[in-house]
């Protein structure tokens, strides 16, 4: 759920950045924005509650519910992102699709960021499943 405020700076970023005015239709965006952020963050929620539940470290759990949904999540955003382009062509619906543009790829970008490397791991860190550690980085071998 705390990724729907990034979905806003988003919305704000890309207004900013193309001279766009914030209205109602660009409003009328941001809400449907939120109905695009949340299921995601939702899925991505219980995945690492049913990881945590299989008795994985709450790290793990994050950072391998992160990696296998995050293939989801990217097409989802593709797809709706491509649907936006569509309808940047019609004066009425190109605030609220540049706003739902904007908003959906920072908060899938912000989402990944935080899930794999820094903020999810340290507020699902419990003490049951002892602290948050970091994966080993894998070895190479040179021949």
């Amino acid at each position: 759920m705390l990724t729907a405020p990034l979905g806003f700076i988003g919305v704000a970023i890309f207004l900013i950045v193309l001279n766009k005015p914030f209205g109602f239709v660009a409003m009328r965006g941001m809400i449907a924005l939120s109905g695009r952020i949340m299921p995601s963050s939702v899925i991505l929620i219980d995945q690492i509650g049913q990881d945590i539940a299989a008795d994985h470290n709450s790290f793990e759990a994050v950072t391998d519910a992160t990696v296998r949904r995050i293939s989801p999540i990217v097409l989802a955003v593709t797809a709706a992102v491509l649907a936006m382009i569509q309808l940047v062509r019609f004066a009425f619906f190109r605030l609220m699709a540049v706003a739902i543009t904007g908003g959906l790829l920072v908060a899938m970008c912000s989402r990944h960021f935080s899930c794999r490397r820094s903020l999810l791991p340290g507020l699902v860190s419990t003490p049951k499943n002892g602290p948050a550690r970091r994966i080993p980085e894998r070895q190479t071998t040179t021949a």
